[in-house]
């Protein structure tokens, strides 16, 4: 029986048909295989049974002991593939499953945020894993292009060595492109790049470039390299990084010659181009088409960009500004962005200047009325206090990142504590905030805050802090305490006096009902010392009772993740 060439009705028809004759063949057989062992041996008929017997073990026996478990193995295959409810799905079901999988950032290990390099080696572990399962599930991941749509020119975990994208550029096919770039030093794969760009631009739609331990000639070169293939329109989300930053002196004849110490202060030449230049021109206009930018330690002329009506997302992280006043146009800048609803301000640092700081009550807020999620982490409390003033009330809810220097006042180099009017600490509750040369106490935090609606807080401080604040944040749902030490015997980390019903507090004052009833609570790089794990879990149990988190976590709140 040819199969292929027989409609299915025919086909299985004649299958069946040959399991019949076949069975009632075998049982005949095994009637003669019966028969035999009981023939007279000493006949002279019978004289050469032994290497007839040889021979039919080698040859039939040997065959169906062969074919018949690959026949079984297909049988049994084929059952479960019709018995599998999921086998029945539509091919686009199944795209659309595997892409939830395979692109999907959520999971048991959400908490823990993975660097880009590491997310872009789980999308590939995952495609890998799926095209293992099955060979349906094989030709349908490798005939889909928009799997293999995230082009990985990043080091292979291995070797080193650029890893093969050229492999997912060619499933990708025509598609939508999403590059995801990771490198040291970029003449290693300028080639490469600038190959891909002008090969490819048109069907990029993302590129994410993080550069690492080099200079800022690099982000230029790179960024130049964009410009020069003009992908405005087509591109609509850019992020470029610039980690672990190399300042070179201008007054360095040795190129070689680095300074690793980050200028208080911006010069001209540390902004990523003049303003006045074409290529700022260029990049501004980039800048017009998209919907989500992302930007870490690079400095832009923000009184000369605009943004795109469609941009949706902006993130900047790690950049000093010079003093507060610096901090106004890119706020002011916000206005060009009507459909913005993520903006994410990270470790951004300005000073603040006694004689021309902006007075924060004469500022004109900026309108985001399609603002959903603000993220402020690790500012200055001058920089926090500006940033959010200007940020005109809205519905947007508000994830607030605190460590030591949201406590301080910025001061420029070598000017004395002393000259700050509102350098100071008041009343026992603050006692534990760490807010070096130029402290600022809690009740002026809160009061910055005002009306806004809080939802997410992550900190490290003493349980005293933790506590006072959690008081001016009732509203709040999620709280993350990263690297927090529990310990029954030292006071300043117990958490019997962090309890929501602490005796200690329970006065008209403060009523437990004032402290937050909290949806989720993340704990992170936790400590608990000896005889504390009780009080811990009344304490945990006290606040949340739907989602608690603990484990390993970054030890940076909130790692760039583009």
């Amino acid at each position: 029986m040819n199969a292929p060439n027989c409609s299915p009705h025919t086909a299985v028809k004649e299958w069946e048909e040959a399991g019949a004759s076949l069975l009632a063949a075998f049982k005949k057989y095994a009637d003669m295989c019966t028969g035999i062992v009981k023939l007279p041996t000493d006949g002279g008929s019978v004289e050469d049974l032994a290497p007839r017997i040889e021979s039919i073990l080698h040859t039939v026996h040997a065959t169906i002991s062969e074919g018949l478990p690959k026949a079984t193995a297909i049988l049994t295959r084929l059952q479960n593939k019709l018995a599998s409810s999921i086998s029945h799905f539509p091919e686009e079901i199944m795209v659309e499953i595997f892409t939830n999988f395979i692109f999907d950032d959520g999971g048991p290990d959400l908490f823990t945020i993975r660097p880009m390099d590491q997310r872009v080696w789980l999308i590939y572990d995952l495609l890998h894993t799926l095209r293992g399962v099955c060979s349906a599930w094989r030709d349908i991941i490798m005939d889909r292009g928009s799997l293999w749509s995230v082009i990985p020119m990043i080091r292979t975990r291995s070797h080193g060595e650029i890893a093969p994208y050229e492999f997912s550029l060619q499933r990708a096919g025509k598609g939508t492109l999403h590059l995801a770039a990771f490198h040291r030093c970029f003449v290693f794969w300028e080639r490469d790049f600038t190959k891909l760009i002008s090969e490819y631009g048109p069907q990029l739609r993302t590129i994410n470039i993080i550069l690492n331990n080099t200079h800022l000639e690099t982000v230029r070169e790179t960024v130049c390299t964009l410009l020069d293939h003009d992908l405005t329109g087509s591109l609509s989300e850019f992020s470029v990084a610039l980690e672990e930053l190399r300042f070179k002196h201008r007054e360095d004849s040795d190129y070689h010659d680095w300074d690793y110490t980050v200028p208080e202060f911006p010069r001209e030449f540390d902004y990523l181009f003049p303003c006045d230049s074409p290529q700022h021109t260029s990049f501004a206009l980039l800048l017009k088409s998209l919907v989500v930018f992302r930007i870490k330690n690079v400095l832009l002329h923000w009184e000369h960009i605009s943004f795109s009506s469609q941009l949706t997302e902006l993130h900047i992280q790690s950049i000093k500004l010079g003093y507060d006043d610096a901090i106004v146009p890119f706020v002011q800048t916000l206005s060009s962005a009507p459909e913005l609803r993520v903006l994410k301000v990270i470790e951004v640092e300005t000073f603040r200047n006694i004689s021309k700081s902006p007075k924060v009550s004469a500022l004109i807020p900026v309108e985001l009325p399609k603002l959903q999620t603000l993220i402020l982490y690790n500012l200055y409390f001058n920089t926090f206090n500006i940033v959010l003033r200007m940020i005109a009330p809205g519905k947007h809810r508000l994830s607030l990142g605190l460590d030591s220097a949201s406590f301080e006042t910025n001061q420029p180099p070598g000017v004395a504590a002393d000259d700050f009017s509102n350098s100071h600490i008041s009343g026992d509750e603050d006692m534990d905030v760490d807010g070096g040369d130029n402290p600022i106490n809690i009740s002026e935090l809160l009061n910055a805050l005002g009306t806004t609606h809080v939802d997410k807080l992550r900190l490290k401080a003493p349980i005293n802090t933790i506590r006072t604040l959690l008081r001016g944040l009732p509203a709040l749902l999620t709280l993350e305490l990263n690297r927090w030490i529990i310990d029954e015997s030292i006071p300043e980390w117990s958490a019997t006096k962090l309890d929501r019903y602490h005796d200690h507090d329970a006065s008209p004052d403060f009523p437990h009902h004032l402290l937050p009833e909290l949806e989720s609570l993340h704990l992170t790089c936790l400590s608990i010392g000896n005889h504390s794990i009780q009080p811990f879990q009344k304490m945990v149990a006290s606040y949340c009772k739907e989602h608690v988190t603990t484990g390993h976590g970054p030890e940076a709140p909130e790692p760039y993740t583009p």
